[in-house]
């Protein structure tokens, strides 16, 4: 069969978006018909709502989503008891259909009028948000500020970056750690924020947050009839009104399955004709900057950028024939084994899949991307083979001691585990490459970002490996459009949804390492229960319940170390904010790598001042050494006084 000529098949793949354009306006026909919603719309403050939002009274649209529109400007809704002003209705105009959601911006009524002593506060709760309501839940992207009262007199002891008395209540504070609010004070509660380190937290607060609405039971029974549901202010009974459309549906469905059919075909058509035109293509096509001497060169100067060309005999000898005893490991795109070449050097070499169809441009990327580019936390590339060569082969420096998933749940694990300081470098040091990988031009996108990714040295030093998948990004592009790829449980959700890779792609990948060094639990694991196989939605739901204590490694023992806790607290807050759904909600890796510092900084610093204030007691005492105990307990006591007002007992 002859292939389409090129304006043949244009034509076809152009008129491509007339047949789904087409398609989708049936199926909106027969989801939605022209008569299914009888509630009219109607204005509230400086908005017009539609169905399923209804005014109060005028027994239209969904009970849970019913407006108080005396207010001029804001329309007032009731949750749970609580009253809040809609900030931003992102459902209806002035959005653009494709803008909206099932989403509404809100805050609390009292603190937007400034009213901080009628603030409702919960202080037996944790949360001041009810995030388990099953209508309404606070959207991706947000962290917790936690708030403190009834505080000790040491608080006085805490600068001012690490508690702030509110303007409005000073009996309240802000804390930036909540294991800074554990330990100051009796009473916290946690609040939703865009900001978790606000320099003002009231003015974040006054910003409101996101939530998701879902349709009562009632009125979603009527969306599955394509019904409106009618609310009866009297009788508090839902009524479905609107006729269904019985025949649209169908038809809708077959549409947009002649349309799934077509995009299928002319894919085909497209991919193999592009397969065609491209195949016995040398490299140099591709990457410009390789140059294939076919003259018998030394080795010196057979190089591509700054990576030098291994013979294949040359390596096969350094792994001893690639036997199986020098395997290192085997990962999605090649196997690893250990060599040690002529001039003593050990060395890893990684030999890529030879029925991996996309090996070459893995293979390439690694030599660019490292080649280009130099940091301490990166794995270094001594050479390749020729990538004309049949067999295609990377050498690295060999890092000995295995990967970060190794030590946490593999075969390095050891019964006391990875100590907290080493877990937190580790995270320090894979924070800094990826922030120096995001700095350079052009910036590269790692995509694949992962504890198996992650080498440690002798000293537990991270370095980050395994290029294959990772993008340089052309300047002032804030994206790039392409296939998702990547690894389960660690794959940025907006990626995979939208086809667009960013640099807060890597930002979530990172953030399921921060909870597996906190957790060492596997990133998906089938044998957990269903809503927790993947550990970043585990990590979401115990974050939020307050329940941190249930994803913490027992070895850390951080019920029993101050310290530790107050740290590991701080770090699981930080990867909330990197697992947060929406990418613009996420901080960018700079931002995380300098927040994974301070919490170093400051809780180390916080650690020596109570040690120096330890040897200063301990140095008071050795000034007035106290007599030694007496030889029975019938006998007197000596009493010693203190300067410090110290009681000493038993």
């Amino acid at each position: 069969m002859e292939a389409l000529s090129t304006p043949v098949f244009l034509f076809q793949f152009l008129s491509l978006p007339s047949l789904l354009i087409f398609t989708i306006s049936m199926s909106w026909f027969a989801l939605y018909p022209s008569d299914a919603y009888p509630c009219e719309p109607f204005e509230c403050g400086d908005y017009v709502f539609n169905y399923p939002f209804g005014k109060k009274q005028s027994g239209c649209g969904d009970p849970a989503l019913q407006l108080d529109c005396d207010n001029k400007q804001m329309p007032l809704l009731d949750i749970n008891g609580s009253q809040y002003y809609i900030l931003q209705p992102h459902y209806w105009p002035p959005f653009e259909p494709e803008d909206q959601s099932d989403k509404i911006k809100i805050v609390d009524k009292y603190l937007w009028l400034h009213e901080c002593n009628l603030w409702p506060m919960n202080r037996s709760a944790q949360f001041w948000f009810t995030y388990s309501s099953d209508q309404f839940y606070i959207a991706g992207g947000y962290g917790n500020i936690t708030l403190g009262t009834e505080c000790g007199k040491n608080i006085t002891a805490l600068s001012d970056k690490e508690a702030i008395k509110l303007e409005c209540r000073d009996d309240w504070y802000y804390f930036p750690y909540s294991a800074l609010a554990q330990k100051y004070c009796k009473s916290q509660v946690q609040l939703p924020v865009i900001s978790q380190i606000p320099s003002d937290p009231e003015k974040i607060l006054e910003n409101g947050f996101d939530i998701h609405w879902n349709l009562s039971e009632g009125c979603a029974d009527c969306e599955s009839k394509n019904r409106s549901c009618i609310y009866d202010t009297h009788t508090r009974a839902i009524q479905c009104k609107g006729k269904s459309s019985n025949i649209a549906v169908p038809l809708g469905c077959a549409f947009g399955g002649v349309a799934v059919a077509a995009v299928v075909v002319l894919l085909f058509i497209y991919y193999a004709k592009r397969r065609k035109s491209t195949s016995g293509r040398g490299l140099s096509g591709d990457f410009g900057y390789y140059q294939r001497n076919d003259t018998e060169a030394g080795l010196a100067e057979r190089t591509i950028g700054t990576v030098s060309i291994f013979r294949y005999d040359e390596l096969e000898q350094a792994t001893n024939f690639f036997h199986e005893d020098n395997e290192l490991g085997d990962g999605g795109f090649g196997c690893v084994f250990l060599g040690k070449l002529r001039d003593g050097r050990t060395v890893a070499v990684k030999r890529l899949y030879q029925e991996n169809s996309r090996r070459v441009e893995q293979f390439m990327n690694e030599i660019q991307i490292l080649s280009s580019f130099a940091h301490p936390n990166l794995v270094r590339l001594y050479g390749c083979t020729d990538p004309l060569s049949p067999v295609l082969l990377l050498v690295y420096e060999f890092i000995p001691n295995g990967t970060l998933a190794d030590h946490l749940h593999g075969s390095r694990r050891t019964p006391e585990g990875l100590a907290w300081e080493i877990r937190l470098n580790i995270a320090i040091d894979t924070a800094q490459a990826l922030a120096f990988l995001h700095s350079v031009e052009p910036p590269v996108f790692h995509r694949d970002v992962k504890s198996t990714n992650i080498l440690l040295d002798e000293n537990f030093r991270a370095k980050v490996a395994d290029f294959g998948l990772s993008r340089l990004v052309p300047l002032n592009v804030s994206h790039v459009t392409t296939t998702p790829q990547g690894t389960p449980g660690y794959v940025d959700p907006e990626y995979h949804q939208c086809f667009q890779l960013t640099d807060k792609s890597d930002v979530y990948s990172f953030g399921v390492v921060l909870v597996e060094l906190i957790s060492a639990k596997l990133a998906v694991d089938v044998n957990r229960i269903r809503s927790e196989i993947s550990l970043a939605n585990m990590a979401l739901d115990k974050i939020r319940r307050g329940a941190l204590d249930e994803l913490v490694d027992p070895d850390l023992k951080s019920e029993t170390n101050h310290e530790v806790k107050a740290m590991v607290t701080a770090v699981a807050e930080l990867a909330y904010g990197c697992l947060a759904r929406e990418r613009d909600f996420r901080p960018d890796m700079k931002e995380v790598a300098d927040r994974l510092e301070d919490i170093k900084q400051l809780y180390t610093s916080n650690a020596k001042e109570e040690q120096n204030s330890l040897r200063k007691e301990s140095g008071d005492l050795k000034d007035g050494v106290p007599p030694s105990s007496p030889n029975s307990v019938q006998e007197v006591w000596p009493s010693v006084p203190s300067d410090k007002g110290c009681i000493i007992s038993c």
